[in-house]
């Protein structure tokens, strides 16, 4: 039944999960949250070490994005992205 429960887990998560905040200095892809989490609606990224928003279109719902003290210096992916309505990434 463990296979179950991740099972369970995974649908909940592909279907329900619309907020995710991220507090500590990691290094990660934001495709992967687009891929395995469509229903996404606010990311927040603030002081995560980022440098670069590849895969950030896979986001295709994200209406909010919170990316503060990053050194991101191309937002070039964020054109492919029609619902974000709030963008925060100041330095």
């Amino acid at each position: 039944p463990i296979g179950i429960v991740d099972q369970l887990f995974t649908l909940i998560t592909y279907f329900i999960l619309k907020v995710l905040c991220v507090y500590y200095p990691v290094f990660f892809v934001l495709r992967v949250f687009g891929e395995e989490v469509p229903s996404l609606k606010i990311v927040s990224v603030c002081s995560c070490g980022l440098t670069e928003l590849f895969g950030i279109d896979f986001l295709v719902n994200l209406s909010e994005f919170y990316a503060a003290r990053n050194s991101i210096t191309d937002v070039t992916d964020l054109s492919d992205l029609p619902k974000l309505k709030i963008l925060d990434m100041e330095k």
